[in-house]
């Protein structure tokens, strides 16, 4: 994101996991908060096996 991406490949992986829903927002709040360590944390956090 810092280099200028305006993009993110999320993999069909995704529908894979325990919770897609949720690992999909996570993905979403980790991405638009990149630079924020907290809510990284937050949003990492019981995600399930990838």
């Amino acid at each position: 994101m810092q280099l200028g991406a305006q993009a993110v490949f999320v993999g069909s992986g995704i529908f894979k996991s325990g919770d897609p829903s949720k690992r999909a927002r996570a993905i979403v709040e980790a991405t638009t908060h990149y630079m924020d360590p907290q809510i990284l944390t937050k949003v990492s956090r019981n995600l399930g096996p990838a």
